[in-house]
């Protein structure tokens, strides 16, 4: 049977960073992209999600194509394509998955015995201003505080995933070797 691994954590923590390390390390891993309303950046890469339009994404969770999503600072909302995991999962391929905090809930009920849930976590919150700024140069201050506080609310869900991994400040590939491991030994 194949897994799933969900990666969550809160902003700015490296997510995906360690997903496109761990898939080096275990190139048989599939990427389940996400649809999202937001518009797309300068950075993101090219198969990173599939953008829609608001209306869309509302019609996409009527018509259950959206198994789960939730919104993120500003309105805006990422959630997982019925279809997309479906098809990977049905061709027998395990699956790597970023997901936001809360959603790890939504995917017990739908995937039992399928999930390992692994969290990602600053080695401190103080750092967290300075590595959003980092990665989002253009970013306001009011952006930046409510992603702050967001981290805050995110990291109580912790306690729900099977495992906590920490993603050091200039070291991700600590952290890359970690959920490497981990991801090994539960396949």
């Amino acid at each position: 049977m194949a897994k799933i691994f969900i990666i969550a954590g809160p902003s700015g923590v490296g997510k995906d960073t360690i997903i496109d390390g761990v898939k080096s390390q275990i190139p048989d891993l599939e990427e389940a992209i996400s649809y999202t309303d937001r518009e797309k950046r300068m950075d993101d890469k090219p198969d990173s999600y599939f953008f829609v339009p608001k209306d869309k994404f509302d019609s996409l969770i009527k018509e259950g194509k959206i198994i789960e999503w939730e919104y993120a600072r500003d309105e805006r909302r990422y959630g997982s394509s019925k279809k997309e995991i479906g098809r990977l999962l049905n061709s027998g391929k395990n699956l790597i998955k970023v997901v936001g905090p809360k959603s790890l809930v939504n995917f017990k009920k739908l995937f039992p015995g399928q999930l390992v849930g692994i969290f990602l976590k600053y080695e401190n919150l103080d750092i967290l201003k300075d590595r959003i700024r980092k990665n989002r140069p253009d970013i306001t201050e009011e952006d930046l505080e409510t992603r702050y506080n967001q981290a805050f609310e995110d990291m109580k869900c912790e306690k729900d995933y099977d495992y906590s991994v920490e993603n050091p400040e200039g070291h991700p590939e600590i952290a890359i070797k970690k959920v490497t491991e981990i991801i090994e030994k539960e396949l």
